[in-house]
C-alpha cells in the first residue's frame, strides 16, 4: 500500500504502465475522479455513485493536498446528493456545465454495503457517506473552499482548463439581479407534449452574495412564453419561493436549513419584486420602452416620473440605462428623461442595458472608459479600458487599468476579458477630446470606437494620426439622442435629496496595498503612499482632477472615495498636486490631517451599512479569493 493511503482504502487503481510507486500515488485516475476542481484549501473530487437510495447519486470530497486531487489525499469534507443541482446547492458554488456533462457520462462507483463503495477499476471498496443527502458543514463553504476564476479544473477526457473560462463559456440566457440576489436562467428544454400544456423546463441558479442557494432544472414556463422573457424569471422565483416541500426517495427534502433561512429573510421581498405590475408604474420601476414602432427594438430604463400627456392620457418620463454610460450627452444630467406613452412602456426584469453587445449578440469592441472583467487572469478581476489596439499583434487588445490591484495598466487580448459596461461616445472626435483632457494620448494602431463612427490610427513621421475611418448605421434613439429626441427634465423626487451617505466604507490594508470596497464602484486597490498623498490634497483640487476624466463615476465624491479614485486613475496628477511649483495656502475650514491606517474604520462616506473589511470578506490569507462579481454568473 503506497504511503499516505488510508488504512481502510483499497489500493489505488493501476495507473499507466511504467509509473513508479511515487508517481502512482500522484496520478489522478479520470475514471475514479472524473471532475476535480482546485480551490485555495486543496481540491474537490466529484464523482457519481450507484446503489444508494437514488438511482444515481453524486459525491464531492475536499482533499487538502497541495500536490493535487490524488488518491492518497486526506478528505476534509464530503457531501453526497441525489442530483448535481442539489450538489451545487450543498457546495454553495456552481459546477461548470461542462463538468456536469463529464460527471454524468462517467462510470459510477458501486455501493457494496452501507457506508462503502468500490471505485471503477478497484478490487475493494472504501468508505463513503451511507446515504443521501449528506450536507456540507458551514466550514466547507468558507471562501478558501470555493473556486475562483483562475482555479484549475480537471475533466476526464479533456485538457485542463480554468474555472473562469469554463463558466464564461456557458453564459446564462437571462439574468436578473435584485439587491444581492441574482437569478440566472442557464438553459431551457421543451416539456414533453404529454406533460402539462407544453412550454419549457428551465434550468436555473439563484445566488445570494455570490453563493448558490438554489439550483435545478424543474422550473416550468408555460406555453407561449419565450425562455428569455421576463415571465421566465418569474417562473423561477415562483419555483423557489412557493413550491411545497416534498420528500421523495430520489431527491430527499427539497429545502435545507440554509435555504429556509434565506427564504425567511429574503423570499417575500424577492417574490414582491418579481410580481407583475399594473399601470401607473411608480418612480423607480424598471421598464422596456418601444423606441421604434416599426420593429421589435426596445430600450430599457427606469421611470423617473409620470406626466399628463395629450388628451389627458398618462405619459411616463423615463431615463434610458445607456444615458449613464461614459460619453453619453446626458450622463451628467441625471434627471434628463424621455417621454413615452402608456402603451409604449411595460415593466421588465431585464438587466440594465450597458451597450456591451453587437446587434448579433456578440461582445462589442470596447472603447476608453469601458469596464471589463478578466476571465481567469490571476492578477486582477475588474478594470477600466484606456486604449484598444488593432493591427499590431493579437487583436483587438486592451490596455486596462486594474481596479482591485495596485499598479499600472496591463495589456490583455479581447478574448481574455468580458465586458461589464460599454461607452456611448457620440463620435471619435468626442472621444479624442475627452481623452485629451485626461492626457491619454493617441498611439499607433489604436482602434477608436464611438456610437456613430470608428477610426484606426497609424504611425507617421509627425506622430500617430488617424489613417482609416468609417461610419456605423443608425442606432436607437436612446443611445444617440442628439437631434432625434426631445428630452424632458423630470421633477426632483419627493422627499429629502439623497446625501453623500451615512454608513461606513470598509477598507483594509494588506500585501502592500490599501483597499476600499465601495458598494457602487466595487473594490479599489491603491498604493498606500499614493493614497496618503491624495488625502493631503484639497478636495476641490481632487474634484477638478477627477472631472478631467469623463469616464470616471461622476461626482461629487466623499473625500475618502475621491482620494482612492484619484490615486487609482490619476497618479501623476496626485503627485504633481502634492509637490506644486508654488506654495498652496491652507484650505478653508478646520485644519487637520487624515491618516489611513491598515484595517481602520472610515468616516461616514456612504449609505452602505456593511462594515466588514475586505479581509473579512475574502478570508485572511486567502488572497486568490475575491468578491468581485463576473457578468453572467455568481463569483465565489
Amino acid at each position: 500500500m503506497p504511503e499516505g493511503v488510508f488504512a481502510d482504502e483499497p489500493d489505488p487503481p493501476a495507473g499507466p504502465g511504467g509509473l513508479g510507486l511515487a508517481e502512482e500515488a500522484l496520478w489522478v485516475d479520470p475514471d475514479v475522479y472524473p471532475l476535480c476542481v482546485q480551490v485555495p484549501a486543496g481540491w474537490w473530487r466529484i464523482f457519481p455513485v450507484t446503489g444508494g437510495k437514488a438511482t444515481r447519486e453524486y459525491v464531492a470530497q475536499l482533499v487538502t493536498d497541495p500536490a493535487g486531487p490524488r488518491w492518497a489525499g486526506r478528505v476534509a469534507f464530503t457531501t453526497r446528493q441525489p442530483t448535481l443541482w442539489r450538489l451545487e446547492e450543498s457546495l454553495g458554488w456552481a459546477l461548470p456545465l461542462a463538468g456536469h456533462i463529464t460527471v454524468q457520462a462517467a462510470p459510477p462507483w458501486v455501493t457494496t454495503s452501507p457506508g462503502r463503495a468500490r471505485p471503477p477499476g478497484a478490487d475493494s471498496s472504501t468508505v463513503l457517506p451511507p446515504g443521501v443527502p449528506v450536507s456540507l458543514p458551514v466550514e466547507g463553504r468558507r471562501p478558501g473552499c470555493r473556486p475562483w476564476r483562475a482555479s484549475l479544473v480537471l475533466r476526464a477526457g479533456h485538457a485542463p482548463a480554468t474555472y473562469g473560462r469554463l463558466r464564461h463559456g456557458e453564459g446564462p440566457t437571462r439574468r436578473w439581479d435584485h439587491g444581492q440576489t441574482s437569478i440566472e436562467i442557464i438553459r431551457a428544454g421543451p416539456v414533453p407534449t404529454t406533460a402539462d400544456d407544453g412550454g419549457h423546463l428551465l434550468t436555473y441558479r439563484v445566488s445570494h452574495r455570490g453563493e448558490v442557494m438554489f439550483a435545478g432544472d424543474d422550473a416550468h414556463l408555460a406555453h407561449g412564453w419565450a425562455p428569455y422573457s421576463t415571465e421566465a424569471i418569474r417562473s423561477v422565483v415562483t419555483t423557489v419561493t412557493t413550491v411545497t416541500t416534498v420528500t421523495t426517495a430520489d431527491t430527499g427534502s427539497q429545502r435545507s436549513d440554509r435555504q429556509r433561512q434565506f427564504l425567511a429573510a429574503h423570499g417575500t421581498a424577492l417574490a414582491a419584486a418579481a410580481r407583475p405590475l399594473g399601470h401607473p408604474y411608480p418612480p423607480g420601476t424598471r421598464v422596456a420602452v418601444a423606441v421604434d414602432t416599426d420593429s421589435a427594438i426596445y430600450s430599457t430604463g427606469t421611470v423617473l416620473a409620470t406626466a399628463a400627456g395629450r388628451a389627458g392620457r398618462l405619459d411616463y418620463l423615463w431615463r434610458p440605462d445607456v444615458a449613464d454610460l461614459p460619453g453619453h450627452p446626458w450622463r451628467h444630467r441625471p434627471r434628463l428623461a424621455l417621454r413615452a406613452g402608456l402603451h409604449e412602456v411595460s415593466a421588465t426584469l431585464d438587466v440594465a442595458d450597458a451597450n456591451t453587445d453587437t446587434p448579433d449578440g456578440e461582445d462589442a469592441v470596447m472603447a476608453t472608459g469601458a469596464l471589463v472583467a478578466t476571465l481567469d487572469d490571476p492578477r486582477f478581476a475588474v478594470g477600466t479600458v484606456l486604449r484598444t489596439y488593432a493591427g499590431d499583434g493579437p487583436t483587438p487588445r486592451y490596455e486596462i487599468q486594474p481596479h482591485d490591484q495596485p499598479g499600472g495598466p496591463v495589456l490583455l487580448g479581447a478574448t481574455e476579458v468580458t465586458p461589464l459596461a460599454g461607452t456611448a461616445w457620440p463620435s471619435t472626435a468626442d472621444l479624442l477630446l475627452a481623452r485629451a483632457t485626461a492626457n491619454v494620448d493617441l498611439r499607433p494602431f489604436e482602434l477608436l470606437i464611438a456610437v456613430r463612427d470608428y477610426a484606426l490610427s497609424a504611425d507617421s513621421p509627425h506622430g500617430p494620426r488617424l489613417a482609416v475611418s468609417g461610419r456605423f448605421g443608425e442606432v436607437d434613439m436612446a443611445l444617440d439622442p442628439a437631434g432625434r429626441a426631445d428630452p424632458v427634465e423630470a421633477p426632483p423626487p419627493a422627499g429629502p435629496p439623497p446625501g453623500l451617505g451615512a454608513g461606513l466604507i470598509p477598507i483594509s490594508a494588506s500585501d502592500g496595498a490599501c483597499r476600499l470596497e465601495h458598494p457602487t464602484y466595487g473594490l479599489i486597490a491603491v498604493d498606500p503612499n499614493l493614497l496618503a498623498t491624495a488625502l493631503t490634497i484639497h478636495p476641490t483640487q481632487l474634484a477638478a482632477v477627477l472631472d478631467g476624466h469623463p469616464w470616471l463615476p461622476p461626482g461629487p465624491h466623499p473625500p475618502l472615495v475621491a482620494a482612492y479614485l484619484a490615486a487609482k486613475h490619476t497618479p501623476e496628477a496626485v503627485t504633481a498636486l502634492a509637490h506644486p511649483p508654488h506654495p498652496i495656502g491652507p484650505p478653508d475650514g478646520p485644519a487637520g490631517t487624515v491618516t489611513v491606517l491598515p484595517g481602520s474604520a472610515t468616516p461616514a462616506d456612504t449609505a452602505s451599512p456593511d462594515t466588514r473589511t475586505a479581509n473579512d470578506t475574502a478570508g485572511a490569507g486567502n488572497t486568490p479569493v475575491d468578491d468581485v462579481e463576473a457578468p453572467g454568473w455568481e463569483s465565489p
